[in-house]
């Protein structure tokens, strides 16, 4: 009886997180922006900012990154949507479905549980929009703070759920049963960020009716989704495969006093609002700052990157 008992609990755990894991973990679906699948990036976006606070329009709109950073290959460099806010890829040729994932999409998280989230649509007119079916299975009982965390394993369909460098793969096939889009001439794609917060007159919901609950609120510049890039892949019939990044990534996360990122040749710490704090030489910053969230700039092979980092 006991070990049946056992089962019955292994069981309804599985069940509650029947989804892909975070990047670099055994089943994971992350595509790395370095993967040997991504065939090309999209080049061409247009972005209406949300709020900072949906609940509070009067304090205005998130203003982080500007509306071309996410038309190039996922640097880093972001366009912060703020709550309920949308960009729209147009395509420079309709896009036919393939084997396997079509497109991903990369935001810019510090860590693995820190997760803004967005909901992803395709159109083949420009007008009628189609939603990948999203699912949250993340508790909704209590509100995910403004630095709270949320498990990727609750999450499918749903941009965001991979940290910084890491794109969540969507596959057009899932919407073949739709009449509202032909899967083989997509024009469209669409990214709409989800309201994390659980007041059901705000809240977003997924397929099936349920409370999306992500980071609520975040009532600062780079509220919201943080859109870095979309990719296009290469036909892959043998399923996504995740590659490791090494270099840019930023540890520790959270940090206290110091962040390093190997390899690197500068890094400069700076507000949400992109105002410089603090820079150094190297592969290691050094600070005494106030909890929250920053940006870190980091000049790698030549390159300028950012990326958003906890403090506490």
């Amino acid at each position: 009886m006991r070990f049946l008992i056992f089962l019955l609990l292994l069981s309804g755990f599985l069940v509650a997180q029947p989804f892909a894991p975070a990047a670099g973990t055994i089943g994971t679906r992350a595509i790395a922006k370095d993967s040997a699948i991504i065939e090309s990036w999209a080049s061409e976006c247009v972005v209406q900012r949300g709020y900072l606070d949906i609940a509070q329009k009067s304090l205005g709109l998130a203003s982080h990154g500007d509306s071309s950073a996410p038309a190039a290959y996922a640097d880093g460099q972001v366009v912060s949507l703020g709550d309920s806010g949308v960009a729209t890829y147009i395509l420079s040729s309709p896009r036919a479905d393939i084997a396997g994932a079509d497109f991903a999409i990369f935001e810019n998280s510090f860590s693995d549980s820190y997760l803004e989230l967005a909901f992803v649509e395709v159109s083949s007119d420009g007008q009628r929009f189609v939603r990948f079916p999203a699912i949250s299975l993340s508790p909704s009982l209590v509100q995910t703070g403004s630095f709270g965390s949320s498990d990727p394993r609750d999450l499918n369909n749903l941009a965001g759920k991979y940290r910084a460098d890491f794109g969540v793969p969507f596959d057009l096939n899932e919407l073949k049963d739709s009449t509202a889009v032909n899967i083989q001439a997509i024009t469209h794609i669409r990214i709409v960020d989800v309201v994390g917060s659980i007041d059901s007159a705000f809240a977003s919901f997924d397929k099936d009716g349920r409370i999306i609950n992500d980071p609520y609120p975040t009532a600062f510049a780079s509220g919201g989704f943080d859109l870095d890039a979309l990719a296009f892949l290469k036909a892959n019939t043998i399923g996504q495969k995740s590659y490791s990044i090494s270099q840019g990534r930023a540890f520790p996360q959270p940090a206290h006093d110091y962040i390093r990122v190997e390899n690197a040749a500068s890094l400069k710490i700076l507000s949400l609002g992109g105002v410089a704090i603090c820079a150094s030489k190297g592969a290691q910053i050094n600070f005494n700052l106030a909890a929250g969230l920053y940006l870190l700039e980091i000049e790698l092979e030549g390159k300028l990157y950012r990326k958003k980092i906890l403090i506490q």
